[in-house]
């Protein structure tokens, strides 16, 4: 029996490289949610640690961060969630995840770069399907600073584990790996580091 044929796509310097598989994929989120969340958190905590400073002399005890806090909390997170992948994308067509799995995103037809437009699209598209609702859960949790979780915050957390497991399975059961970021933008990602020979002329 013919083994089956794995997906290629062709590149400007008309060589074909194979589409990224999903695990090589999830391997390159998992290490980007990793290095987003520790300079999230790093930032938070600096504009928390500011905000108790100027805050603690006139109320002590427990108090949810100020608005003003809370509104820069949001910003410079929304800042490098947004930033990070995008200049990336944009510039290398690669994340530090995806460059230690081995991967790039390119245009789906040609196998070019991702132009800004794409990039955007890209980008926007998994910080709606994800991201958004995890810092509206983040903001609910921020001013609740006794007792349970809120529900509504735990339930904007739900709304984000759905929007992955989305997009993730969509790419899994799609014939390029395409996840709806990918769907969004018209791209795929494609394996760096294996690629077939390039095409000897028929003459």
């Amino acid at each position: 029996m013919q083994a089956e044929k794995k997906p290629t796509v062709m590149t400007p310097a008309e060589t074909a490289a194979l589409i990224a598989g999903w695990w090589r994929r999830f391997g390159g989120y998992v290490i980007d949610l990793i290095i987003l969340g520790v300079a999230d958190r790093i930032v938070i905590n600096i504009i928390l640690r500011i905000d108790v400073a100027l805050r603690a002399p006139l109320s002590p005890g427990l108090y949810p961060p100020t608005l003003g806090a809370q509104v820069a909390e949001v910003v410079l997170t929304v800042g490098i969630l947004v930033g990070y992948p995008f200049v990336l994308l944009r510039f290398r067509g690669q994340t530090v995840g995806m460059m230690a799995t081995g991967v790039r995103a390119v245009d789906r037809w040609s196998g070019a770069a991702l132009n800004t437009p794409q990039t955007w699209r890209r980008v926007l598209a998994f910080y709606l399907i994800v991201i958004v609702w995890v810092q509206i859960a983040f903001v609910i949790e921020s001013n609740h600073v006794t007792g349970p979780t809120p529900i509504a915050a735990g339930i904007f957390r739900v709304i984000a584990a759905v929007g992955v497991l989305t997009t993730g399975l969509w790419a899994a059961g799609s014939p390029l790996n395409q996840t709806l970021q990918d769907k969004a933008a018209d791209t795929i990602v494609i394996r760096t580091r294996t690629r077939v020979k390039p095409l000897k002329p028929l003459c």
